[in-house]
């Protein structure tokens, strides 16, 4: 390989992809440990003495926060921050026509890739209506999955449940879950695939990613001894790296998380928009965020049960389906749409 192909390697949006996700989990893995140190600091000030409402909040969220929250916090946190320069790398705003040939072809000519920007966000005057019907369509499903899930006994409702709160909770959870994926997933990333490949593959990919990053995020249940320690966030990774190799995760969790990239990526595609994912994405995320809240662990689950829901409710079959007629929806949604504006014109 030549020292030119080795630059433009080096230089390719991909490679820089790569980076920024390299960058972004290492300096999550060193930093956590800090961190965590940091937030157990301040509850034990705020069990110690009086302190303004938000710091109070604060130091109580703290105090009841695992290692692993204070490692998906830290991970969140570098990603946000990290963005601004790497879009600036990628040169976003750069735009220029693209002359397509042989469009059997996967990817694209090597000169479409330094200029063309991809498919690009468009103003979508149905906004509301995108967002409010993205909401729908992933929230009443989740809803149905979770009342079968009552239904079977598969979990309980804790004693006097702190509904309020629970709502709260769940609402400033998935806003903030759902808008940076969507922002940084289906907004940047996914435009830095589309100007270097055909739609299809970048959307195969961007999902893949998601799915890859989300399964490397820790889920809570995993426990490790001497948090405080600065080596913590390492092996943090090793643990949830080993957790990913297992089958069970990979035919319960890794598929159903590409699936749903699928979806939001196709709705993303097929709408030039964010909106319309953003609500396909809270609905799905924020029934269970605030059901985690208002319910006490289950029971031991028989085999069938794992395979239909697996051992979160999230995961299995039953979501899997629910996901596919989710698509469904949407895609009919999508083409109800355009023949309606087709007709208008």
């Amino acid at each position: 390989m030549t020292m030119h192909a080795v630059l433009r390697l080096i230089q390719s949006d991909f490679s820089k992809v790569i980076l920024f996700f390299t960058l972004t989990i290492i300096a999550s893995a060193i930093t956590s440990p800090w961190i965590y140190n940091a937030g157990m600091l301040l509850a034990e000030v705020g069990q110690s003495r009086a302190l303004n409402p938000l710091l109070d909040w604060l130091a109580h969220r703290c105090a009841d926060a695992t290692f692993a929250s204070f490692y998906n916090y830290t991970l969140l946190g570098y990603a946000i921050i990290l963005a601004g320069p790497f879009i600036m790398w990628c040169k976003l705003s750069n735009q220029s026509s693209l002359q397509l040939s042989k469009p059997w072809r996967i990817r694209l000519p090597t000169s479409a890739n330094t200029r063309q920007n991809g498919q690009a966000l468009c103003r979508n005057p149905k906004a509301k209506l995108h967002l409010a019907i993205g909401f729908l369509i992933t929230g009443s499903l989740v809803s149905i999955s979770i009342w079968l899930l009552e239904v079977i006994a598969w979990f309980s409702f804790a004693q006097s449940p702190d509904y309020w709160s629970a709502i709260c909770n769940g609402v400033a959870s998935a806003i903030v879950i759902t808008l940076v994926s969507e922002w940084l997933f289906r907004g940047i990333l996914m435009g830095i695939f589309l100007r270097a490949m055909r739609p299809a593959m970048a959307m195969v990919l961007i999902s893949l990613f998601y799915a890859i990053i989300y399964s490397l995020l820790p889920t809570g249940d995993e426990v490790i001894a001497n948090p405080e320690k600065a080596d913590a966030g390492f092996r943090m990774m090793i643990t949830i790296a080993k957790n990913l190799l297992s089958p069970e995760t990979f035919t319960f969790s890794f598929i159903l998380l590409f699936s749903l990239g699928l979806v939001l990526a196709y709705a993303r595609y097929r709408t030039a928009s964010l909106w319309l994912p953003i609500g396909l994405h809270f609905g799905f995320i924020f029934p269970y965020q605030t059901l985690q809240q208002l319910t006490e662990s289950g029971p031991q689950h028989s085999p069938l049960s794992r395979l239909l829901i697996g051992t979160d409710g999230r995961s299995g079959l039953l979501p899997f389906c629910l996901l596919l007629l989710s698509a469904l929806l949407v895609h009919v949604f999508i083409q109800v749409s355009e023949s309606k504006r087709r007709s208008e014109t």
